[in-house]
């Protein structure tokens, strides 16, 4: 019989024995591990055993389980077919297990494969161990994007617009395309890199954009078998002005605006380009006002007079060029400064002619739209003309009955003016 000393050492030992197995047999797993669906899993792992089975034969064992449960493989070194289907051309070690690298690689992951794993080495009946506690694998959302790299766009300029995607999952190869504008044509090359344990797929779409771009969008897109994402890119392309635009409160016919004489108006100048243009108005060579970094600029007439007709430039800039566009104001009013002249002398309202004398008077004035003139003498017409803002009085040979007072009247749409001249005759002595 056992006394209690002889029964202490002996638990002693086993303790110490049981301290140095456990030594041996270990291993460094994470205790959980999170993989995005679609992607792949990878469970690190290294293991430990005795020294003396360096070099023996060995089979490693990836249970889906928290028990060593047969029907429950996810990989065997040795015998694939003993894993479960599901599992089957999923799985494998991206180690050694000579070097004792035993971590598992799963690809194409599934919601179904979330739950416990361990690992499980057998090197004989005797050698054998199972590497617990388990590791959970936990199964996310996918939700990695592809990256694109921003690039300057001038119009007419080819360029080079790239898109990246890395991945530690070398199992499963993604595939990169691109959504473009319709009119872009496919022009696109892919490599992939190795950077350690990353990988690194490349997609270089070229293209050569154009102004009717700007704003459009560039889409690239990441495929595996069972899930993909995209990522979208705002095109911003760099052009010169054009495409210019004159608006106003009243009419634009083209390049030509009309406009009431004492009415208040503007005319807005508005272009397209990128970045924004410096514009500026300009009338006979003078510049009237300028904005910076802004489309589109008004010029304002809080009164318009018949001595701002004429024509007005709107200049647009930007660091790639220069473009203007003029446009025509024309201001109706009524006839005014009627004037009357004549090769003879013309005094203040009088004109005095030498009786036989060939001779004219003139008969002018300013008004937009044209005046119809008619001369007028003693209630009788003389003569009339429409549309014209000139009418000339013909006297082939001036006789004294001729002499007497002459009206010019001048009328248009918006009203009418009139002057009166008094022509006297010189008769020989």
């Amino acid at each position: 019989m056992l006394d209690l000393r002889t029964i202490g050492k002996v638990y002693f030992l086993l303790q110490l024995l049981q301290g140095t197995v456990s030594n041996e047999w270990r291993a460094e797993t994470p205790s959980d591990v999170t993989a995005q669906r679609g992607l792949c899993a990878r469970i690190t792992c290294h293991y430990h055993y005795p020294t003396s089975l360096d070099g023996n034969s060995r089979t490693g064992i990836w249970y889906n389980s928290e028990k060593q449960e047969n029907h429950h493989i996810a990989f065997h070194s040795r015998d694939h077919s003993q894993e479960m289907q599901k599992f089957q051309s999923r799985t494998r070690l991206s180690g050694d297990l000579k070097d004792g690298d035993c971590s598992l690689v799963i690809d194409n992951i599934t919601q179904e494969d979330e739950g416990p794993y361990y690992f499980r080495i057998e090197f004989d009946r005797r050698n054998r161990y199972n590497y617990l506690p388990v590791t959970w694998l936990r199964v996310s959302d996918f939700t990695d994007k592809p990256t694109i790299l921003a690039a300057e766009l001038v119009e007419g300029n080819s360029v080079n617009i790239t898109c990246i995607f890395n991945t530690t999952c070398d199992g499963t190869s993604p595939t990169l395309t691109w959504v473009t504008p319709t009119d872009v044509p496919p022009s696109v090359s892919s490599s992939v890199t190795r950077w350690n344990n990353t990988l690194t797929y490349t997609s270089v779409l070229t293209m050569t954009p154009a102004p009717k771009h700007h704003g459009q969008s560039l889409t690239c897109r990441v495929r595996y078998p069972s899930v993909s994402s995209e990522q979208t890119f705002a095109l911003t392309v760099q052009y010169v002005p054009q495409n210019f635009s004159i608006t106003s409160t009243k009419s634009v016919n083209n390049s030509w605006v009309n406009m009431k004489e004492g009415i208040p108006t503007s005319i807005l100048c508005s272009v397209q380009s990128f970045p924004a243009s410096n514009l500026k108005w300009r009338h006979l060579g003078v510049t009237l006002n300028t904005t910076s970094s802004s489309n589109e600029l008004w010029l304002v007439f809080p009164q318009v007079t018949p001595q701002q007709a004429g024509d007005y430039q709107c200049v647009a800039e930007n660091k790639h060029g220069t473009a203007e566009r003029t446009v025509t104001l024309t201001v109706e009013y009524v006839p005014q400064n009627l004037s009357i002249t004549s090769p003879n002398n013309v005094n203040d309202s009088w004109v005095n002619i030498k009786e036989g004398i060939s001779t004219s008077i003139l008969c002018s004035v300013q008004s937009f739209p044209v005046s119809n003139l008619t001369w007028r003498h003693l209630g009788v017409t003389l003569n009339t003309k429409s549309s014209s803002n000139e009418l000339r009085l013909e006297f082939p040979q001036v006789t004294p009955q001729q002499a007497g007072v002459y009206q010019c009247v001048a009328e248009n749409e918006h009203g009418r003016a009139e002057r009166a001249i008094t022509l006297s005759v010189e008769c020989w002595i």
